[in-house]
């Protein structure tokens, strides 16, 4: 398979998910220094297991993704 051949949906839903998670987490960190910033407001323990959790997620999901195209590109 060529990378002609491959699903061009596969690679806009992949490409639409980076960018997605790519501006809610600059939006998530832009309101936590604010808040740090200007209120005594802490982000509480649950929030950041919840952040480091999410970007796990979507590492996994890059390797993936990337492993997938390769494999998916390299077979001719």
């Amino acid at each position: 398979m060529k990378w002609n051949d491959i699903p061009h949906s596969l690679i806009y839903i992949n490409c639409f998910l980076i960018i997605l998670f790519v501006l809610f987490t600059i939006e998530k960190s832009v309101i936590d220094i604010f808040s740090e910033q200007y209120g005594n407001n802490k982000p509480q323990g649950t929030q950041v297991f919840l952040n480091r959790f999410i970007s796990c997620l979507f590492f996994i999901y890059l390797v993936y993704s990337y492993f997938y195209l390769r494999e998916t590109y390299n077979k001719s």
